[in-house]
């Protein structure tokens, strides 16, 4: 059954750019499981996909979440890449099918779900116990995180505790399934000039203005945290190159409009950025050496800008 919305995904999603980045099939899913959109990959296995019709026509949920309802409240509940298992209707192929949540950069709500098919049927059996086993770890890790000690107690963001362990998770998980991503870190600028000038109280206003910003911002795959001082670290989820920098910049923007209140005056501030790209096997503190060297740039450069590598 052919379905019509009112709901205009472009308005919310650069879906283009989202399916562009996937080398295998990926189709992104209304919440209410209609097919919006889905890449050349995906059609090819899925004779029967079009946009428009409804997820329940085309495939069918054979693990533990049992319908896309099941899919959709476990996406909205969990960041980062997510397993179930899907069998086609029209042939009964089974596939490994990753997904996750996909936020709004109108209102940062979730708006859809991206499903990303692994193809190879042939291999099925051979690597589901794996996966099973990897998953096993990934969640035992995230429990781990959500232990006490993870959190900055000025901004409540995550700490760089977890951030070290999460990234190299994360980048060994994205790498394995060829999922971009971008590592970026967030410099106050001219921090120590405010608290010399105003005092920790009022650097402490600007710390948790900048979080907040940060925070509003991120989507439900990422990942932001408090690495010190005034520094922040951002991981994209999902994205790099131009997205990313278009997105990091929007940040910069958003942190330049920044107003804090400063017995009736109002402070602006400015932040640099330095990024990089996710490479294949790279060692976390490669690409963290990478974001770094970045941000030095940026703040050689002037601050207030973006250098992404």
């Amino acid at each position: 059954m052919i379905h019509t919305s009112s709901f205009d995904l472009e308005e919310h999603l650069n879906s283009e750019s989202i399916l562009a980045d996937i080398t295998e099939g990926a189709a992104i899913v209304s919440l209410d499981g209609w097919v919006e959109r889905y890449n050349t990959n995906a059609k090819t296995a899925l004779k029967q996909l079009g946009e428009k019709y409804h997820l329940s026509e085309i495939v069918t949920e054979i693990s533990r979440f049992k319908s896309f309802a099941g899919i959709k409240k476990q996406a909205l509940s969990m960041t980062g890449l997510q397993v179930c298992r899907l069998k086609n209707i029209d042939d009964e192929n089974e596939y490994l099918t990753y997904f996750s949540s996909l936020r709004s950069r109108v209102n940062n709500k979730v708006v859809a779900i991206l499903l990303q098919f692994d193809f190879k049927v042939s291999r099925y059996n051979q690597v589901v116990q794996k996966h099973a086993i990897e998953l096993k770890e990934h969640a035992r890790l995230i429990r781990k995180y959500q232990s006490d000690g993870i959190h900055d107690p000025l901004t409540g963001l995550k700490n760089r505790r977890y951030m070290d362990e999460y990234l190299v998770s994360q980048c060994e998980l994205n790498n394995r399934h060829q999922v971009p991503a971008t590592l970026a870190i967030v410099d106050i600028d001219f921090f120590k000039k405010v608290n010399d000038t105003y005092g920790h109280h009022v650097g402490d206003q600007v710390i948790r203005a900048v979080s907040d910003e940060l925070l509003g911002r991120a989507r439900e795959s990422d990942v932001v945290c408090r690495w010190g001082g005034e520094e922040f670290c951002l991981f994209l989820n999902h994205v790099d190159g131009k997205p990313a920098e278009k997105v990091l910049n929007q940040i910069r923007e958003n942190i330049k409009g920044i107003k804090v209140d400063v017995g009736g005056q109002h402070l602006s501030i400015t932040a640099s950025i330095g990024a990089a790209a996710l490479i294949k096997d790279e060692k976390v503190t490669v690409l963290f050496e990478r974001a770094d060297h970045a941000l030095y740039k940026a703040k050689d450069n002037g601050r207030n800008k973006v250098v992404y590598y």
